[in-house]
């Protein structure tokens, strides 16, 4: 089967099936993903490598397409690793260890201090932990 990467997108949105036609669409789902159709399929001589179906069709997800494309520079990836070493287990930490999944308000502003209160938290915890560690070292250093 045919997969979506013998697909060519052009402009960033526009799909063109591997036999060279322009697909219909978008249409647009409640999700905001855009689906496009092809046309012509049951004439095509790819149609048995491309779909099981009547007609052949991909979901487009703009934002995603994007960042797709912004991942596929170098210089993104790189930065990319250096955050996910940095600021994820902040994340990680606050959801597992803090149990915080979601805000009790909905109110943006409550929704923003909830969330400043929680990795305030977090930082306080960090402090102490590694005030307990300098503390236990000056109480138990070696002495010479």
């Amino acid at each position: 089967m045919l997969g979506r990467e013998h697909f060519v997108i052009v402009d960033g949105y526009k799909p063109i099936c591997p036999a060279g036609r322009e697909m219909e669409g978008p249409y647009t789902r409640p999700t905001g993903e855009e689906q496009w159709r092809g046309r012509g399929c049951s004439r095509c001589d790819l149609k048995f490598q491309c779909t099981k179906g009547a007609t052949r069709s991909i979901v487009l997800n703009p934002p995603l397409e994007r960042a797709r494309a912004r991942f596929r520079h170098p210089d993104v990836r790189a930065r990319y690793r250096r955050r996910i070493g940095t600021v994820e287990p902040v994340f990680a930490h606050v959801e597992d260890t803090m149990g915080y999944r979601r805000a009790s308000s909905r109110h943006p502003d409550t929704v923003r201090a909830e969330i400043l209160l929680k990795f305030l938290a977090h930082n306080v915890a960090r402090l102490l932990s590694s005030s307990r560690v300098h503390l236990a070292w000056l109480v138990f250093r070696p002495t010479l």
